[in-house]
């Protein structure tokens, strides 16, 4: 807590946000209640933007809270995933207050969860505004097709995992004013004065609606829950609506874009480096190889993951192993024993 203290005494934004903190509830993964977020410029009007206790967090290989990012142009601002309750939104929007009073142009949404999309709404309702340009929410079509469909089953589940009830409660869907359209790798370019946003979608990661932003010129980017948290406890990916080929291709496709010195916003956890990227990829790959032998000598499910988790044991420091792999394992196995594998 020795980051978040230094940060306190400087920050009203923070200290706003410690007067409201309740105890954390040891029952949950984390607790949004206890959360206070703090930023981080990570390149000239970039901010990576996290829980105080992610470091302490991260390095014990526990879930961190919901992080987010801004970037300030001469335009306005644009912010990268608008956290999950009022509380964590409005602290956010004071983040920003700080640093600038350029208006919130537009807020991007790397992926449909509540916890990187509920806080839309107080957006809308808080952000900065100039006369005929008010706050605009960026999603991909996929992303709000899943956030209609799936609305009350996120709210309960965020419940579950993290925030109060009365604060998921208030939440309601906020359409998106522009939508990335398609499954093809595409690249729409965010135009805030001196500096060029790219909204970049890869192909499906972890949904089929996940976004990343990037900004080539100062090799930054915030890859939400597909990059979870990297440092020396790195954060498992979820194959939740994803496909381990699709996924595994898709970040490779990213990687071929970024520049090997590239900072990374993670989707729950502090700043990382390109690392945190590349630890996946392989990752991933191992798991691959893994499922793949053990479908192509017959065995199932339960058999493939006694097989895996002792193939995949060097992983078992990283966030959530127990719980996340499991889930991916069972993902990997479904899909390939409907498709013939390629190789063994």
């Amino acid at each position: 807590m020795a980051l978040a203290g230094i940060l306190s005494a400087q920050s009203p934004a923070v200290q706003k946000a410690m007067a409201s903190r309740l105890p954390a509830d040891p029952n949950r993964v984390y607790s949004t209640f206890n959360t206070v977020l703090i930023d981080k410029e990570l390149a000239p009007g970039v901010f990576a933007v996290f829980a105080d206790d992610a470091f302490e967090r991260g390095e014990k290989g526990l879930q961190v809270s919901t992080s987010s990012g801004y970037v300030i142009g001469e335009k306005g601002v644009l912010v990268i995933d608008a956290q999950q309750t009022k509380r964590l939104a409005t602290n956010l929007i004071e983040l920003i207050k700080e640093k600038t009073d350029k208006p919130i142009l537009y807020v991007v949404n790397t992926n449909y969860y509540g916890d990187h999309s509920f806080g839309n709404q107080f957006f809308v309702a808080e952000g900065f505004r100039i006369i005929n340009n008010g706050t605009k929410i960026i999603q991909h079509e996929n992303a709000q097709k899943m956030i209609q469909n799936h609305f009350e089953e996120d709210r309960v589940f965020e419940y579950t995992l993290s925030a109060r009830k009365e604060d998921v409660a208030e939440m309601q869907p906020t359409p998106a004013d522009i939508l990335i359209t398609g499954q093809a790798v595409s690249k729409t370019v965010i135009d805030l004065g001196d500096k060029q946003v790219e909204i970049i979608y890869p192909g499906r990661t972890q949904t089929d609606g996940n976004l990343f932003v990037y900004l080539p010129k100062e090799k930054v980017l915030f890859g939400g829950n597909s990059i979870p948290s990297g440092g020396k406890v790195v954060g498992m990916p979820w194959l939740t609506y994803g496909g381990l080929d699709e996924f595994l291709k898709s970040l490779q496709v990213l990687r071929k874009m970024l520049a090997s010195d590239s900072q990374i916003g993670s989707g729950h956890g502090y700043p990382t480096d390109i690392k945190a990227l590349d630890n996946i990829i392989v990752y991933f790959q191992d798991l691959q190889k893994s499922v793949r032998q053990a479908v192509n000598k017959g065995l199932d499910l339960a058999q493939t993951k006694i097989k895996v988790k002792q193939d995949l044991e060097k992983y078992r420091n990283h966030t959530l192993f127990e719980m996340i792999q499991d889930l991916n394992i069972e993902k990997t196995y479904q899909e390939y024993k409907t498709v013939t594998p390629k190789t063994k």
